[in-house]
């Protein structure tokens, strides 16, 4: 049961962690939208009926389990003829009219309610990584994803919620053509059934072209940002001739990507209505000149597996919008669990008001274990004193500032704040005591 959630209901559980129940009211709606629409449809029977010959048994039997429909309004004592039939159906479909109007301002809402909480929670997450595990992420990864592909993002939202709504949609319209002629409608049912293999085979092509195109953004980023940083050094040395060569390269690889999607998206658009007329035509001969069915109890039927049909065509290409965008949410999900991995722990603890004396005993740093950046250093920096560091190219001047103001942690030793660990401390109210010019250009 948990590998059947996990596969299918994956994402639903990632707009479910920002929006909560909102997103279960939202697909309800749907539901009840679907519902009054099918009763409103139902009731077209019985007006070409009346229109033609009256009410009879005979007729009613027309709309198989869904007669209750007319008993209903046969209950409510006005009788039944044409007049009282459009009433209803019309009062049905400005109800549902109504609802559907909510349900987008609703699906509205909660869409920017979502972009908003994961553009907040991604900036959160940021600000609190370690700067040792910010400098060893992709730079380019962390931009795109934070820019780009929160685009993707949000209308992958619109797709994925549409396409639940269309599911719902699709479910009710079946469910009701089953009510009214439940023969006619396994057939349909499996018909639409075995087509959708060859949609499923351009999902998983669609899926896989999204995420190729997500990576290469990523690596474009990534490189651009080392050309705009470096452009001083790629300019003098005429580098930037061969540089930009990568650039392209990656250029074309995302053009490549794009064109499959489209080429898919294309096929799809074109073959849908063929596959689901040639299903509907031959359950329709199946029925009529090999079971002996007749057209007048298919009828209502096959005015639900329209509308149903019509919903499936729409559910396809919404799903195939949010595959087109599948890789902007993979990109948002992955860089999420990597923030929750790598954040600086926020203990309540002291905060440090002013610093006398920093000192540095027997500090030891090394990035990796063959590295050895600081070996056994002791310092002593006091307060309303003037301290100079000295020493070659890669000497480690930047990493010992960087232990002292708490960027970097020491492999080996301790630093003590005002002849207190400074472990005791908290971290945010000791860095804000510092003024820090970064050799880095800001």
């Amino acid at each position: 049961m948990k590998k059947f959630i996990s596969k299918y209901f994956k994402y639903f559980s990632f707009f479910y962690e920002y929006l909560g129940v909102k997103v279960i009211l939202l697909v309800a709606l749907s539901l009840l939208v679907g519902l009054l629409d099918g009763f409103g449809l139902a009731l077209f029977i019985p007006i070409f009926t009346i229109a033609a010959d009256g009410i009879t048994e005979e007729n009613r039997s027309n709309l198989g389990n869904l007669d209750f429909i007319l008993d209903w309004i046969d209950s409510l004592g006005f009788g039944l003829n044409i007049n009282v039939i459009l009433t209803v159906m019309v009062g049905l479909f400005i109800l549902k009219s109504i609802l559907k109007f909510f349900d987008g301002i609703f699906k509205t809402k909660l869409q920017m309610e979502f972009v908003k909480k994961l553009r907040y929670q991604m900036v959160d997450g940021l600000g609190g990584m370690t700067y040792k595990d910010f400098v060893n992420l992709d730079a380019g990864k962390i931009q795109n994803t934070l820019s780009g592909e929160v685009f993707k993002v949000t209308y992958s939202f619109l797709t994925y919620f549409s396409t639940i709504q269309y599911v719902v949609m699709l479910m009710v319209y079946v469910t009701l053509a089953m009510l009214s002629n439940f023969q006619f409608a396994i057939l349909v049912s499996i018909g639409g059934f075995l087509s959708n293999f060859i949609f499923k085979i351009i999902f998983k092509f669609t899926e896989k072209a999204s995420v190729g195109v997500t990576a290469f953004n990523h690596e474009f980023q990534s490189y651009l940002i080392q050309a705009v940083h470096n452009f001083k050094y790629l300019k003098a040395t005429d580098y930037f001739s061969k540089y930009k060569l990568k650039l392209k390269s990656i250029i074309d690889s995302i053009e490549i990507q794009q064109r499959k999607i489209g080429v898919y998206n294309a096929f799809l658009s074109s073959t849908r209505e063929p596959i689901i007329l040639i299903v509907v035509a031959s359950v329709i001969l199946v029925q009529v000149n090999l079971m002996g069915g007749q057209m007048a109890s298919i009828l209502a039927s096959l005015l639900f597996f329209y509308r149903a049909l019509n919903y499936l065509i729409s559910l396809q290409t919404s799903w195939q919008g949010f595959l087109a965008h599948y890789g902007g949410i993979v990109s948002a999900m992955e860089l999420m669990e990597e923030f929750r991995a790598l954040q600086e722990p926020h203990l309540k603890k002291p905060k440090i008001n002013q610093i006398e004396k920093i000192e540095l005993h027997n500090l030891s740093f090394e990035y990796n274990p063959s590295i050895h950046v600081l070996k056994k250093v002791n310092l002593n920096i006091e307060r309303l004193k003037t301290l100079a560091l000295v020493g070659g190219s890669g000497s480690g001047k930047t990493t010992m500032v960087n232990l002292i103001i708490g960027l970097l942690e020491p492999t080996d030793g301790e630093v003590l704040i005002n002849k207190r660990p400074r472990n005791e401390f908290e971290k945010s109210s000791y860095r804000r005591r510092f003024g820090y010019i970064t050799q880095e250009p800001v």
